[in-house]
């Protein structure tokens, strides 16, 4: 269910790096924090009164959804312009270089994942919802992360 969230997620990004003309990519900001995302739906799920773990249908567009709300990426184009060194050829068939001022258009993708702190703000979550999230994002189930989304 993640890796299939993911995957179209990254295949809308792969659509821009397809079809939008570029020189260049610059990727800017926090990636997909996949942790916080799962930490914030398992305790939205399963305080909620349903099991989070069952993979089914109604979960999986929940994790979409929440997903959705906490990752997003922007893209937009800009221009920088570049000094290169071009290699021609003279008339005796002897390779002379130009200094040329080029301009290449640049990709930007703004990668933004909320932090666990904004999800619980933005999804209205209680005391008990914020304490478990905490614990869930605590140091102690560092191993158990690795394993899960990374």
């Amino acid at each position: 269910m993640v890796s299939a969230c993911e995957n179209e997620c990254m295949i809308s990004e792969n659509e821009i790096i397809a079809n939008k003309p570029h020189d260049d990519i610059e990727f800017t900001g926090s990636g997909m924090l996949m942790k916080n995302i799962v930490a914030v739906y398992a305790v939205k799920t399963n305080t909620s009164g349903n099991d989070f773990i069952i993979v089914d249908y109604k979960n999986q567009k929940e994790f979409q959804r929440v997903l959705d709300e906490m990752y997003s990426f922007r893209y937009y184009t800009t221009e920088r312009e570049e000094t290169v060194m071009r290699q021609y050829v003279d008339a005796d068939g002897d390779p002379y270089y130009v200094e040329e001022t080029v301009i290449k258009t640049i990709l930007n993708i703004e990668r933004d994942t909320m932090m666990t702190s904004e999800a619980a703000d933005h999804f209205s979550f209680n005391k008990k919802q914020r304490e478990y999230l905490d614990t869930l994002m605590s140091q102690d189930f560092d191993e158990i992360w690795a394993v899960l989304v990374d």
